[in-house]
């Protein structure tokens, strides 16, 4: 299975505002997920139509869950998706909302997105403010290992002038972590090699170099955008396990401030990353 996370830079569709780009923009975003024959995409920064999304309020009307249902059209009828509620526990104007997207031909989910801000304990771990958010699944397609669970948590770290180590620390105490095979990916606005310190050993890590994958209108990039994996095995084939930088995403180099710029436009300011695992 092909796991992707991508932060989608304020992804919502407002029909008030020129539709013919935004469907543009969704289309670019259909065909490199399509691309990459991905089973399960976690999307990150949904924005609901309010400013301040409250704690694990659904918002299924909003601008953000607009954007996903129209995205899963385009995607094909073989897609379908869940979203979490506002995501931030103790900062609501900081909050978005999580969405899950998984082709329903390969993979049977097995729970809604459900927020997790606890440990073993159900004691409430203090995140800054966004928590993360997490869904079981199984296999279809591979009888052998059809009825062996495993959990994808996505995660959107505060900004990086706001982010430590502690937060980092709190995700291996998030409760049931630890019970299934687990992918854990997300923007973790900290540099992934740092991250990985403070995941291992219970974790490891998804790319086999330290391609940036954040893309700046200055041409620098940071390596924030990780996908880690415990129980699984990943495979190394063509590269398609690798996190990737933007430059071979979008099938180009990026060679002036005016191409990052339309990237940023007509996508996100972050690419995505994605990684392939089998189970057993």
């Amino acid at each position: 299975m092909i796991v992707m996370s991508w932060n989608i830079k304020q992804f919502n569709y407002n029909p008030k505002k020129d539709q013919s780009e935004q469907l543009a923009r969704m289309v670019q975003i259909q065909e490199i997920v399509q691309s990459r024959q991905i089973d399960i995409l976690t999307i990150l920064e949904v924005r609901p139509s309010v400013k301040s999304p409250q704690f694990g309020e659904s918002y299924d009307d909003s601008q953000g869950a607009l954007a996903v249902a129209q995205l899963c059209q385009l995607l094909g009828q073989e897609w379908t998706y869940h979203m979490s509620g506002g995501n931030a526990f103790k900062e609501s104007n900081k909050g978005e909302l999580y969405a899950f997207m998984w082709r329903t031909d390969r993979i049977e989910a097995l729970s809604l997105a459900s927020l997790v801000n606890v440990d073993a304990q159900q004691k409430i771990l203090p995140f800054k403010n966004r928590v993360p958010c997490m869904m079981l699944f199984t296999e279809k397609t591979n009888p052998s290992t059809s009825n062996i669970i495993f959990s994808v948590v996505v995660y959107h770290a505060p900004n990086p002038s706001e982010m430590n180590d502690k937060e980092i620390g709190y995700l291996k105490s998030i409760f049931g972590l630890f019970a299934y095979p687990t992918a854990l990916c997300g923007d973790f606005n900290m540099n992934t090699a740092s991250v990985f310190t403070i995941l291992q050993p219970e974790f490891n890590l998804a790319v086999t170099n330290d391609s940036s994958l954040r893309v700046n209108l200055t041409g620098v990039d940071s390596p924030y955008d990780a996908i880690f994996y415990h129980g699984m095995t990943l495979h190394s084939a063509g590269g398609d396990n690798q996190l990737v930088t933007a430059e071979n995403t979008f099938g180009t180099a990026l060679g002036s401030k005016a191409e990052i710029k339309s990237i940023k436009h007509y996508t996100s300011d972050h690419a995505p990353v994605w990684a392939h695992f089998s189970l057993g």
